[in-house]
């Protein structure tokens, strides 16, 4: 959050102090030069796993451990209920273990999902938050312990010296729950840094750097994606939703053996652009440290990240698309009206056979009964005397 906020206010101090100096130039006795009428020359912003809009990013931790495996799918719907239920940014209130919405860490997700997912099972050590391919604390950052490498260095009072800090014992990166039982940051606003990132680009003109390491699932890439994908108000938004505008493609990066290698994804239209690490947690420079450099030197050169460009597949039209559905359906329905018609015919056929059947052994017995009656009564009528009539003598 801290990055758009710090470069909007950059740029409304340039835009209040430009103002100021059209109005010394129209006094011609002002001889006003101070300091604070410096201007920043900011061209840039890079934000590295950045947390931007909360109700959009916080329920995608749920999504993103129920598709690397570590929760099951009925933990995944009831997370997503909880979530649903309880994360409101309106509400005092929430379903315990969920905590009321802070901005730091809207209601306390990413505890319930690593605890879903075994932490505490094991002594000291929890599933990675910050890099899902290992079980530690993250050491490099962990605020639990004064040996991690940066606790160590900023409290080294040489260093302390350099950078004119304060003599105070220095924190690393404290976790959101602590930030909450602290009351630090708890509802610090705004909710949403998207207005800030689409006023840099269009009204200050600043290109802005969104990366995103795979492994990270605090904040992580489908999260940050579906918040850039939510700046309806920035005026390349049409275009960045539309794959034959907006350019997807690898990022290359040459290695010890001269071959190849994919350093990651990236997509790019006009001045945003996003950029996928591969191999990387919530620390780009801590896990390959190389890659770091070059995306930052790339940025600062205005090099494009696209090495070889992925062309979108294209599909033929949606009308088509349709039609072609329709007419499956058509044949699907006909496919089943047939099979209908098939066995009702089928059936009639059965009945009227069944009913020839039945009216030939009715019609044969009746037969046999007449011929039977018929022989019969010829049989008696020549056993019986009959007298020759007068005339026949």
């Amino acid at each position: 959050m801290y990055v758009p906020s710090i470069a909007r206010e950059i740029y409304l101090q340039n835009q209040s102090r430009k103002q100021e100096q059209q109005q010394q130039e129209k006094d011609i006795l002002s001889n006003d030069n101070d300091d604070d009428d410096i201007i920043i020359k900011l061209e840039g912003i890079a934000l590295g796993n950045g947390w931007i809009d909360l109700m959009i990013q916080g329920r995608t931790v749920i999504d993103y451990a129920f598709f690397h495996g570590m929760i099951d799918s009925i933990t995944y719907q009831t997370l997503h209920q909880q979530f649903d239920a309880s994360c409101s940014a309106s509400s005092d209130t929430a379903n315990s273990p969920m905590h009321p919405f802070t901005t730091s860490d809207e209601c306390g997700t990413e505890s319930l999902v690593l605890r879903a997912a075994g932490a505490g099972l094991i002594k000291n050590r929890s599933p990675n938050t910050y890099d899902v391919t290992t079980w530690d604390t993250y050491p490099f950052i962990d605020s639990d312990n004064a040996e991690s490498t940066t606790e160590h260095f900023f409290n080294n009072p040489l260093v302390q010296k350099a950078l004119n800090a304060p003599d105070i014992y220095w924190r690393g990166c404290m976790k959101g729950e602590g930030r909450r039982k602290l009351s630090f940051l708890d509802h610090d606003r705004p909710l949403s840094m998207v207005p800030y990132l689409t006023e840099l680009m269009d009204d200050a003109n600043i290109r802005v750097l969104i990366y995103n390491g795979d492994r990270d699932m605090s904040i992580n890439r489908p999260g940050t994606e579906l918040v850039l994908n939510s700046m309806t108000k920035w005026s390349g938004h049409r275009a960045w939703m539309n794959n034959t505008v907006s350019k997807r493609g690898l990022w290359i990066k040459i290695d010890e053996s001269e071959e190849e290698a994919v350093a990651g994804y990236a997509k790019e239209y006009d001045r945003l652009t996003f950029v996928n690490v591969y191999n990387s947690g919530h620390l780009l420079p801590y896990n390959i440290p190389q890659n770091a450099l070059e995306l930052m030197l790339r940025f600062v050169t205005n090099t494009t990240f696209l090495d070889k460009e992925i062309k979108p597949i294209q599909f033929s039209s949606t009308s088509s698309l349709s039609t072609k559905s329709s007419s499956s359906n058509t044949t699907t329905i006909a496919s089943n009206s047939n099979n209908k018609n098939e066995k009702n015919t089928s059936s009639t056929a059965r009945t009227l056979l069944l009913g020839c059947f039945m009216g030939f052994t009715i019609g044969l017995c009746i037969g046999i009964a007449v011929t039977w009656d018929y022989f019969t009564q010829s049989h008696r009528s020549r056993r019986e005397y009959q007298p020759i009539a007068d005339h026949q003598r």
